[in-house]
């Protein structure tokens, strides 16, 4: 984040500072109705090895870069302490051609050519509030095609089964999971509400400026230049990181 700080500037390169500003924000998908505890709190308990989750592309506005997704405590057993699996989750993003609820019971089909792998996490303990996982930048355009999310569980040290749900959203509107194991695949509507943080607009290559606003900018850049060359002994921007 940039702050700045005793910032001296003309009218025309304070607009041109607001365009140029990142536009950072977060984008949450999936109405809270319900609670799940796939896959990190009895997903390795129930020998869960795969779970995927669809999110609709009509939840993102724009295209977006996002480097952490945070879930949200639902409900907790009070006599269990609360507690997660304790294991290791490899987490991946892709742009799938899937349809919300058209999942593959094959999970490999339905994971995007462009497939990043977001991080891999080791989750133990109790569940807090907010469960944040920050990892590598994925870069989405939903004009493309649904975001998927693939999760493999790996290497289960200690089970905390049915102590601790997440948010999630039963109406299948914009998101919906796939679940399973060697001998088992499942899908259905109940997807965790993922909120992707930092997400910040990310420019559409295929779109063309308008010549008339870009001439706008660059004649307003003009008059702030030549005003600030007159004043440059008077005047200073400062901006530090």
């Amino acid at each position: 984040m940039i702050s700045l700080q005793k910032l001296s500037i003309s009218a025309a390169g304070a607009l041109l500072l607001g365009l140029s500003a990142g536009n950072a924000n977060a984008v949450i998908v999936g109405d809270n109705n319900t609670a799940n505890c796939y896959p990190f709190s009895c997903g390795a308990s129930d020998g869960l090895t795969i779970y995927q989750q669809i999110y609709d592309s009509t939840a993102f506005s724009d295209p977006i870069s996002f480097g952490s997704i945070s879930f949200f405590k639902g409900l907790v057993n009070p006599f269990g302490g609360g507690l997660m699996d304790s294991a290791t989750y490899k987490v991946s993003f892709s742009t799938t051609s899937k349809a919300i609820g058209g999942l593959n019971t094959n999970y490999l089909d339905n994971i995007g050519a462009d497939n990043t792998e977001f991080g891999q996490f080791n989750l133990s303990g109790s569940m807090p509030d907010v469960l944040t996982l920050t990892g590598n930048t994925f870069n989405y355009k939903p004009l493309v095609g649904n975001l998927l999310m693939t999760v493999e569980v790996l290497g289960l040290t200690e089970t905390g089964g049915y102590q601790s749900f997440f948010q999630a959203d039963s109406t299948g509107l914009k998101t919906g999971r796939l679940f399973g194991h060697n001998d088992y695949t499942g899908k259905d509507s109940y997807g965790l509400v993922t909120q992707f943080n930092e997400a910040k607009t990310v420019p559409d290559p295929t779109s063309v400026p308008e010549p008339t606003s870009t001439l706008a900018l660059l004649g307003l850049a003009a008059l702030g230049t030549g005003s600030i060359s007159k004043r440059k002994q008077q005047q200073k921007a400062t901006v530090r990181a």
